[in-house]
């Protein structure tokens, strides 16, 4: 008797420590609609960065459709993160407040901003990439593609 109250004791509490970490609770359904927007923005960000890399004269385009596109994402992450749940709730924020820098840098550079104020603003989006890429695996989004490096 005093075996199985023992066996029920380690079971009940392993259970209640998977739920607390969040071990074997699927994510899946919470984190689609998060990446599928970071996707959409990280899409133009990498035309953009083709466009500046080859100097393209269209360049000043593709930063005003990462504006465009950065404050779209922003929107409905704020509305996504307000629904996500617990499990998922600091990677939705991340991706929100990455989504953010990176309209703040894109205005500044499109508003011609000081040096400094620019310099601020890429940085912003540098630190918020770093904090969106460690939250992104530490739920295990399977097939992250870092921010980071973009």
């Amino acid at each position: 008797m005093m075996m199985k109250r023992l066996v029920a004791a380690v079971v009940t509490g392993a259970a209640a420590l998977a739920t607390v970490t969040g071990c074997g609770v699927d994510n899946t359904e919470s984190i689609k609609p998060i990446t599928h927007e970071i996707d959409s923005l990280r899409a133009e960000i990498k035309m953009e960065s083709e466009a500046v890399d080859t100097h393209d004269t269209d360049a000043k385009d593709h930063i005003e459709s990462v504006k465009m596109t950065a404050e779209n994402v922003t929107s409905k992450l704020a509305d996504l993160t307000e629904d996500t749940p617990t499990e998922t709730r600091d990677f939705a924020n991340a991706a929100h407040a990455w989504a953010e820098a990176v309209l703040s840098s894109r205005t500044a550079i499109l508003e011609q901003a000081g040096e400094d104020a620019g310099t601020l603003a890429l940085t912003k989006v540098g630190l918020a990439a770093r904090t969106l890429d460690q939250e992104a695996e530490d739920l295990g989004v399977e097939g992250w593609e870092s921010v980071h490096d973009l």
